[in-house]
């Protein structure tokens, strides 16, 4: 028996156990810090706050996600998740300045603009909170199925996107990854456009976009209607 006590004895007080013991503490602190989980952004009084959507940031090895109107469309997506929350409301721009937004949104988008650069994007910016995304995640995942005669095949599409949100006088930051997952039986489309804009919403993958973008927001806003 004494033995075994001393065993432990020298077990704990081993600076080894001790150096990972207060690594693995640190280690999970970083996570609850780096996950969005640790706070959400509540909105102070009554009155949304102006906030801009800069754009998104694609990080995909895909030419099918090259096209620009892609990352317009998702940009579109992630204003109005924003403004569903009922915290925010979004900057009404002249024609000019629209041009303007359009050209960094087009940059981020093509890769012309990187992360280096949105601090300098942010000092242009009018509202009082700033979001952007990263697209970091996209996937396929086909699978079948037979009962006698009927054959199904069902195409599923996986996103994965970062959203950070900046309170632009104090720089603090609100981060999470969402991920959205849509099916649908039978052919599948991955973009469809008209004009100017992809229809997000006429594709499963867009239809995966919207419920990743979702799910990030939720992470790091609260809705204005929530109770307290």
């Amino acid at each position: 028996m004494r033995s075994d006590f001393s065993a432990r004895k020298r077990f704990l007080y081993n600076p080894f156990f001790y150096a990972i013991y207060t690594l693995s503490i640190v280690t999970a602190i970083q996570l609850q810090c780096a996950s969005g989980l640790s706070e959400m952004y509540t909105v102070k009084g009554n009155e949304p706050k102006h906030c801009e959507v800069l754009g998104i940031e694609n990080r995909l090895d895909d030419k099918r996600w090259q096209d620009v109107r892609i990352g317009l469309g998702i940009q579109a997506l992630l204003g109005e998740e924003l403004y569903n929350t009922g915290c925010f409301k979004m900057i009404e721009n002249s024609p000019e300045m629209l041009k303007k937004r359009q050209e960094i949104a087009t940059g981020m988008w093509s890769g012309m603009y990187k992360g280096k650069d949105l601090p300098h994007l942010i000092t242009q910016s009018e509202g009082d909170f700033i979001a952007w995304a990263t697209l970091i995640y996209y996937g396929r995942r086909q699978s079948e199925m037979s009962a006698g005669i009927i054959h199904r095949n069902t195409d599923a599409v996986i996103v994965k996107i970062q959203i950070t949100l900046q309170e632009k006088n104090t720089g603090k930051k609100w981060s999470a990854i969402g991920e959205g997952e849509s099916a649908r039986t039978g052919s599948s489309i991955l973009f469809t456009f008209q004009g100017d804009k992809a229809e997000l919403d006429q594709s499963i993958v867009g239809n995966a976009v919207r419920e990743a973008i979702k799910n990030a927001v939720i992470k790091i806003v609260k809705p204005a209607n929530s109770p307290a």
